[in-house]
């Protein structure tokens, strides 16, 4: 289960990475395009939810329409275990929160954490709309660099 400050499950190991993220900004932070023009955004507005996995069939929108573009809502996240070093975001597009009806976006880590307690790393995690597409944007807050990368969907989903 995600909640804020938490992850959503545990990263499995073996996840296959597609692409790292174009780095950019300053020290500490990773930005990443998850959908090119999406269909989140029409007509200067967002009129799709943006959400985080929460289990199997429920996502928790981070991005609600209406809002006018650009739109973005920015939201604390950290580890749930000691030594945790990544935090797994996994996104959805939908009309309403079920993930069963949603277009699933893809598993989303980030990486580089540093291995402190369970709760500890304070990653600032920036979820935006606009005519371009849907971008994620992680930061630690500490300026500890980290990463943000796309992992293989799950292909029983």
């Amino acid at each position: 289960m995600l909640q804020r400050r938490t992850t959503p499950r545990s990263a499995s190991p073996t996840l296959a990475l597609l692409a790292l993220a174009a780095c950019s900004g300053s020290a500490g932070e990773a930005t990443l395009l998850v959908e090119a023009f999406s269909p989140a955004a029409r007509g200067g507005e967002l009129v799709s939810f943006v959400g985080v996995g929460l289990d199997e069939n429920e996502f928790a929108p981070v991005l609600a329409p209406p809002c006018p573009l650009p739109c973005e809502v920015r939201a604390s996240f950290s580890t749930t275990e000691d030594d945790q070093v990544e935090i797994v975001i996994e996104l959805y597009r939908g009309t309403t929160s079920d993930t069963r009806d949603a277009h699933y976006l893809g598993t989303y880590l980030v990486t580089g954490l540093p291995a402190l307690p369970a709760g500890e790393p304070d990653v600032s995690v920036t979820f935006r709309a606009d005519e371009d597409g849907v971008f994620l944007h992680a930061e630690e807050a500490s300026g500890i660099p980290v990463g943000l990368v796309r992992a293989d969907p799950d292909p029983g989903r």
